[in-house]
């Protein structure tokens, strides 16, 4: 057994369940090969379950790996994919790159990996082997980086290196048949490790050792034919089982030459299992065929036709979401099973057709391996019900969509987050199904409702493309409201990766849906992403009315997320005019909001930006206090935008209290970060970004800077937020004697302070917003703003935050 990296080689690489058996040759000789100089890709060939994913990750994780690859391992599992064009952007989200406006993938990629030393592992990937022209490209372009792919056949590419992946060991002739002798066969040594897991007492014995052989000779030593057939020995014996062979074994070994491979070997092999199951099991089998990469039991219980009678709460659910434009369940539900799917699941995971996962808070996943669903797919075609099954499975992942719309706002937003992040495969495949199905208001219907889930976890290409897609739909038939939120979408995406032609051009065309419609709730939204375009370009009168407009309505509609949106997004219109206490205002009154909707996202961001307010006001424990509650929150979401906006904020705090080299390291994070993920700071941010940079540049000196900054491009978000949310104390006032209770008063009255000014000028010292000192002096908001003016213009200063650090200075406060 090979020893296992303890490094971050390893960390995001899944744990197999059970040790490698055998492969001890081609892991000497994959080790040999990674370790040359002159070596850049190697792929694992050989028919679908002879175990090459199995021999990649125990390479992948290996101690010997860690010193080869110190930028670590990145896996995409390329399985759920059958569109080539999918490829790059898996490998992206693999190394953690997002796209941008202006730069092509394959640059990004590129430019990203160039200074990197990483092994990529890319899992089946025969079915999109067409896109490997561009890994070549790539390879060239980043010279310590290499690939690990499984494939069943070569890639054909430029520097390939080929290893052929052979069954395990089998039983010789010179092993004879004592147990002793026969247990050095590793095809022996595997079919007793996974029957103990069926069967934990059982053992190779002289009364069995000679059928167990023979099983595995039967078998060709394929770990997948004989991990199908260990499974059945928890009710067999192996001589029973092996009478239960006789018949399978000629298409097992000798299936007609012109057939692929895989069904000359595994096709026997699931065949062989199939026939093992109950009449309702392998109608469950082949139902399940038509998830893409993996599925939840309730899903399982719906798309196979196992739902409660008319008018019970379950069936209601999907009509409910559907609503009447929805597809016609009567007219789609295949005979029911007399057997619960639960019951026929838990045998389908018993004979090792099906796998299942636990998943986070302890909730079950379940997946078939890529060759057994091909098997399952061909027979639910053959069975005629591969129609039926595929509208029912784009159904339920519709009324899915259309249930997470709502919960992508609320408090169980990371959930909802995670869900689709899992079933983002049977997303597009129930997606492509209504496209080519001619239902193009359902296809609207998805598209819309998951456009916020694209936005967040940074599927922005993606999304792009899709909402693209069905926005390309023929208008006609389409209905306005659908039409209206799929606009919607495309222009928060679009805004997301500053392509801001693109994003007013499908505002254009929802506001004038909107209109049409007289959905104030629609066009509050496309007001909102109006005023953000607006933003972008740095005209804030605009943002500021499109925004408030847009907050009117949403008011009025109860549509709380995008009237805290609009709040949020006119905080940072004062913010950017220095109008701190307004600024605030805003965007506490953007916090109250999220948090009355749980959305968590959301209070993250308004925190977040309530702490560059702080900082800008030169409360620096505070600002502290609330950027690392909101980077820490965005990290664990995943939101890797908004950690690389608010990084410019410990960075700036840390420049202010004279830790310049920590202040470089984050700056270097998150313009690192930024480019990664291919979203720059907004325009209004630009300036004091670069301007905050060249002080702590100049202050460091240029060597001293160009090392910190490197050593924090080097860092991973998680080493950045670690960084940046070190505590920030508050300073230790310099001792001084206690003040007199007039000597505020004869400091004011130096500066022509009148005594209502005094009392104003103290309670923006408290931090009070202009409606806090309004009612706590019992006057108006606009009497507040006007004594405020007058004291910056008695103190000769332009800011609210000058303002106060003059009167500490002058003794007034």
């Amino acid at each position: 057994m090979m020893a296992v990296a303890e490094s971050a080689i390893v960390e995001d690489l899944p744990v197999p369940p059970t040790p490698l058996v055998g492969r001890d040759h081609e892991a000497n000789l994959l080790f040999t090969l990674l370790e040359r100089a002159d070596v850049r890709l190697v792929t694992l060939t050989g028919p679908g379950g002879v175990g090459k994913t199995r021999l990649a990750l125990e390479i992948a994780r290996a101690q010997r790996m860690a010193s080869l690859f110190p930028d670590g391992v990145r896996l995409a599992r390329l399985a759920a994919i059958r569109d080539p064009d999918l490829v790059l952007p898996a490998i992206a989200q693999a190394i953690g790159v997002r796209e941008t406006a202006g730069r092509s993938l394959p640059d990004l990629l590129k430019s990203e990996l160039r200074p990197r030393a990483l092994l990529l592992v890319l899992d089946n990937v025969e079915q999109v082997a067409a896109a490997f022209a561009h890994l070549a490209d790539l390879l060239a372009a980043a010279p310590d980086v290499k690939a690990l792919v499984t494939s069943r056949v070569r890639l054909n590419v430029r520097g390939e290196h080929d290893i052929a992946v052979p069954p395990l060991l089998l039983p010789t002739a010179a092993m004879g048949s004592s147990p002793d002798s026969l247990a050095g066969s590793e095809a022996v040594q595997l079919l007793v490790s996974r029957a103990r897991e069926i069967q934990s007492d059982f053992a190779l014995t002289e009364e069995n050792a000679s059928a167990v052989a023979e099983i595995c000779r039967r078998l060709d030593g394929l770990p997948l034919a004989i991990e199908l057939g260990a499974a059945r020995l928890g009710v067999l014996s192996p001589r029973a089982m092996l009478g239960r062979m006789d018949r399978r074994l000629p298409l097992l070994t000798g299936g007609p030459r012109d057939l692929p491979d895989r069904q000359r070997t595994l096709r026997a092999a699931i065949a062989w299992s199939d026939d093992l199951l109950t009449s309702d099991q392998r109608t469950l089998f082949y139902r399940l065929a038509a998830f893409a990469g993996g599925w939840s039991l309730e899903a399982a219980e719906y798309v196979s036709g196992e739902v409660e009678g008319s008018g019970s709460r379950k069936e209601e659910r999907f009509r409910s979401r559907d609503g009447e434009a929805g597809l016609a369940l009567s007219s789609a539900r295949p005979p029911d099973s007399a057997t619960p799917v639960l019951d026929n699941l838990a045998a389908l995971i018993d004979h090792s057709l099906v796998h299942q996962d636990r998943a986070a808070g302890g909730a079950s996943r379940f997946r078939m391996l890529s060759t057994i669903r091909e098997y399952a797919s061909e027979r639910l075609e053959a069975g005629g019900e591969a129609e039926v099954i595929r509208e029912r499975h784009a159904r339920y992942f519709l009324a899915l969509a259309e249930e997470a719309r709502v919960g992508l706002t609320g408090p169980e937003q990371a959930t909802w987050l995670d869900r689709l992040e899992a079933d983002q495969a049977n997303l597009r495949s129930a997606l492509e199904w209504l496209c080519e199905r001619g239902q193009d208001n359902q296809a609207l219907r998805l598209a819309g409702s998951v456009w916020l889930f694209w936005f967040t976890r940074g599927h922005l290409s993606e999304g792009r493309e899709r909402l693209a897609a069905v926005l390309a739909l023929p208008k006609d038939a389409a209905d306005p409201a659908l039409r209206a939120r799929a606009l919607a979408g495309a222009s928060a995406l679009a805004e997301a990766q500053g392509d801001y032609a693109a994003a007013e051009a499908v505002l254009d065309e929802g506001l004038a849906l909107a209109r049409k419609l007289g959905d104030d709730q629609v066009l509050a939204t496309a007001l909102l992403f109006r005023g953000l375009v607006a933003f972008d370009r740095d005209d804030s009168e605009r943002t500021a009315s499109l925004c408030r407009e847009s907050l009117a309505l949403a008011r009025v509609t109860g549509d709380a997320w995008t009237a805290a949106v609009a709040l949020a997004q006119l905080g940072l219109v004062a913010l950017r005019e220095k109008d701190h206490t307004d600024a605030t205002a805003l965007l506490e009154e953007s916090l109250t909001g999220f948090r009355e909707m749980g959305n968590r996202w959301g209070v993250a961001l308004a925190t977040g930006n309530l702490g560059i307010v702080a900082l800008d006001r030169g409360d620096l424990p505070h600002a502290a206090d609330l950027l690392r509650d909101s980077l820490t929150a965005l990290e664990e979401m995943g939101d890797r935008w908004g950690v690389a906006t608010l990084l410019e904020g410990p960075a700036r705090a840390a420049a202010a209290l004279g830790q310049a080299a920590r202040a470089a390291r984050i700056f270097g994070a998150a313009t690192a970060l930024r480019e990664r993920i291919g979203a720059p700071l907004k325009g209004p941010f630009r300036p004091g970004s670069v301007h905050n940079m060249a002080l702590v540049r100049a202050a460091l000196g240029e060597e001293a800077f160009a090392a910190a900054w490197a050593a924090g491009q080097a860092m991973t978000p998680e080493e950045a937020v670690a960084e940046a949310v070190v505590t920030i104390p508050a300073p230790a006032p310099a001792p001084s004697p206690k003040p007199s209770p007039a000597a505020p008063r004869d400091a004011a009255a130096r500066f022509g302070l009148t005594v209502r000014e005094l009392d104003v000028l103290r309670l923006l010292i408290e931090g009070s917003t202009d409606r806090e000192i309004a009612d706590a002096l019992y006057i108006g908001h606009r009497t507040v703003a006007t004594h405020v003016s007058n004291i910056l213009g008695k103190f000769g200063v332009k800011s609210r935050a000058a303002a106060i650090t003059f009167a500490h200075r002058s003794g007034i406060a």
